[in-house]
């Protein structure tokens, strides 16, 4: 055998002695070599991108995270995420997973933002997924995405002493 960088599973070789008045053969007129290749396959590279960057209370219109993934697709592939920002996981849009599955035969998915309406009045909210490290892929670019939520929720307006400056009631001002 030859070494060399291709990967290419094992192989194997099978001699068989023919008959010949010079010799005479045994039982055993054959015998298999195999030759296990110590080249290791590419880890696919995973990236992330927001493809829906907006998503909403009203009518809960959706955010989209897209994963995807190069290589083979013959197993499935799990990633670990980082979900954050100031939204938060479980009360203002539904659960997301810490990590994400690649199906077999899949080179892409998608990790949809579902937000939950509910009465808060509240500036517009990320939600922020990263890609975080694994032994099974190599972390590509992009690698974090960022979905807004806007809220549906409207409050009171107060205007100070004919400023201009108004300020909605359950604002926070940071």
């Amino acid at each position: 055998p030859m070494d060399d960088a291709i990967v290419e599973g094992e192989e194997s070789i099978t001699m068989t002695l023919n008959a010949s008045a010079a010799y005479t053969i045994g039982a055993a007129n054959s015998a298999t070599v195999t030759i296990t290749d110590n080249d290791s396959p590419t880890p696919p590279t995973v990236t992330i991108t927001a493809t829906d960057a907006t998503a909403a209370e009203a009518g809960q219109s959706t955010g989209t995270f897209t994963l995807s993934r190069t290589g083979p697709t013959t197993s499935p592939l799990t990633v670990n995420l980082s979900v954050g920002g100031s939204a938060i996981n479980g009360s203002d849009y539904q659960t997301i997973a810490a990590t994400f599955t690649f199906p077999a035969g899949q080179s892409s998915g998608q990790l949809v933002v579902t937000p939950i309406d509910d009465a808060l009045i509240e500036a517009p909210e990320t939600v922020g997924v990263s890609i975080i490290a694994g032994a099974a892929y190599v972390v590509g670019g992009p690698s974090s995405g960022s979905v807004t939520i806007t809220s549906n929720d409207v409050g009171a307006t107060l205007e100070f002493d004919g400023s201009g400056q108004a300020f909605v009631v359950g604002e926070n001002l940071q």
